[in-house]
């Protein structure tokens, strides 16, 4: 059962990075301070803090290390998030 979750985990992260590869490429071909382009970074930022920074309750082993790294032309992000159970 746990598997299936961390598949379907897994699976909602990637689609959601595909999803932010998107606004980004779209991101450059709008005008400069367009409506479209503020809501896109708008978005874009939901979607990094989303992948980034997961809710602490989908963090429920007893240990587990997430290590993410992501590398866009303009910047590279890397987050490690460690957490032990007590």
């Amino acid at each position: 059962m746990e598997g299936r979750i961390a598949i379907l985990q897994i699976a909602e992260t990637f689609t959601k990075l595909r999803e932010l590869n998107r606004a980004i490429a779209t991101i450059h071909d709008l005008p400069e301070n367009s409506a479209k382009q503020k809501t896109l970074l708008a978005k874009t930022g939901e979607l990094m803090a989303e992948v980034i920074m997961p809710d602490e309750a989908e963090l429920t082993l007893h240990e587990s290390e997430i290590s993410l790294e992501i590398g866009f032309p303009f910047m590279r992000i890397k987050k490690t998030i460690k957490k032990k159970k007590d």
